[in-house]
């Protein structure tokens, strides 16, 4: 923080009008910019060594080593999940609590209010085709999700929230959660209870196709359900130029994904947003010989769980009684995928309100469509209340390449915008709790 603004209190900040109406940030500008440059350096270390989901074991260790330069301590509650808090009970002047022990009187110790952020250590299987000089070190992996990103951008967070803890009133946990791309072990952190009911949640996402500068929001739904199926069908082999003798398994894959797409269209209002697409087909050994067995695979996205399970179940029924007329038998196993991410209302209107606070160098976009994307995330929002924003990342004046793609890269400017907006929501928090 800049040594003029080193000696005010918190109160002196909210004694000032404007940050009654606004959260004024000018006080930890300075601050906010300087670890933006250090926050950047982490990026780019993070970018380079690129780790799958559940062997991030380099880059858990890197988040501990910068959380412990920051002054917190961490722990592990998954191999390679990494957590932090910066916390404090407060002691009441009135109150007291008898001891269990010796039933003396004590005075009562309450806790703070508190706020998660989540950031994602996992990379994907693609190789990288940037030149970046921080490109990826390692052949078929890449950072292409930007998750460097909401690391680099929690840790520069982290970091500010350090040097001003003496002005929030709020209590602060940092959840490095591994394989958000994999089988999610946001659930399972969910389930360990590293969130409460009684905790806000935020987490956030690089958008390219929004600018660097920018971030976007949305009420409401803001990530679909999911529900993913494996389909078995098994037929009789024979010699291809007598098909008459075999059943053709391929033949019947290739029908129940045509009847599957079709289904998809009329088993739901095209006024609800659902979505059936197929991913992999796995089937045949020799040209001249007819399958006997194609496996299928893919995935369905909904508005709902409830919507997802009512494709699931007409899917059953169509690939059963095609694969039939086909003399194959078909067997479907569905498996259970993400609950939507739905935005708190509150939540959704206090990180607004963030932006707001940075007007000056945050251009808030407001997103209207629908997204059936998914996001483990949502695990999270089923314990506390929360919100889920977009992190502008893209250069603006070009074409930038999607998430998951070798060329994908990021305007680093957007490291700055995410310390920004996560600070300004804290500090809009402590000025409500102070009111």
């Amino acid at each position: 923080m800049a040594k003029k603004n080193s000696s005010k209190t918190k109160k002196e900040f909210l004694e000032k009008e404007e940050w009654d109406s606004a959260c004024d940030l000018e006080a930890v500008s300075q601050l906010i910019e300087e670890t933006a440059l250090w926050a950047s350096d982490i990026y780019r270390k993070i970018h380079m060594y690129p780790e799958i989901g559940n062997e991030e074991y380099r880059t858990a260790s890197l988040i501990e080593a910068c959380l412990s330069e920051i002054g917190l301590k961490s722990r592990r509650p998954l191999a390679t999940s990494v957590v932090a808090e910066q916390c404090e009970n407060i002691i009441t002047g009135n109150e007291t609590l008898t001891s269990e022990n010796d039933g003396a009187q004590q005075p009562a110790v309450r806790k703070r209010r508190r706020i998660v952020f989540r950031a994602e250590l996992d990379a994907i299987k693609i190789q990288e085709e940037t030149a970046l000089l921080h490109r990826s070190c390692r052949d078929g992996y890449m950072h292409a999700c930007g998750h460097d990103v909401h690391m680099a951008v929690l840790l520069g967070a982290a970091k500010v929230f350090s040097k001003i803890k003496d002005l929030i009133d709020i209590d602060i946990k940092y959840i490095f959660q591994q394989d958000e791309e994999g089988d999610g072990k946001a659930k399972v952190l969910a389930e360990l209870g590293e969130v409460k009911e009684t905790d806000l949640v935020m987490g956030m996402h690089v958008r390219p196709s929004l600018p660097a500068g920018s971030i976007g929001i949305k009420r409401g739904m803001i990530h679909g359900a999911s529900l993913m199926f494996d389909i078995c069908l098994s037929g009789k082999k024979s010699h291809g130029a007598m098909p008459q003798l075999g059943c053709d398994a391929l033949a019947a894959s290739a029908a129940v994904v045509s009847s599957a797409y079709a289904m998809s269209l009329r088993c739901i209002s095209p006024a609800q947003a659902s979505l059936l697409s197929f991913g992999t087909i796995c089937g045949g050994r020799q040209r001249n010989v007819i399958a006997d067995e194609v496996r299928l695979s893919g995935i369905i996205r909904g508005e709902s769980r409830e919507m997802c399970s009512r494709i699931g179940e007409e899917l059953c029924c169509i690939a059963e009684s095609t694969a039939a007329a086909y003399h194959c038998q078909a067997a479907v196993e569905l498996t259970k995928g993400y609950p939507p991410l739905v935005n708190d209302a509150e939540m959704t209107e206090l990180v607004r309100r963030a932006a707001e606070c940075c007007r000056d160098s945050v251009e808030l976009v407001e997103i209207s469509e629908v997204s059936l994307t998914v996001d483990d995330f949502a695990y999270y929002l089923e314990k506390g209340r929360g919100a889920y924003f977009y992190l502008g990342s893209g250069f603006r004046g070009r074409e930038n390449s999607d998430i998951h793609t070798g060329t994908f890269c990021i305007d680093e400017t957007c490291i700055k915008t995410g310390i920004q907006m996560l600070v300004s929501v804290v500090l809009l928090l402590c000025s409500q709790i102070e009111k």
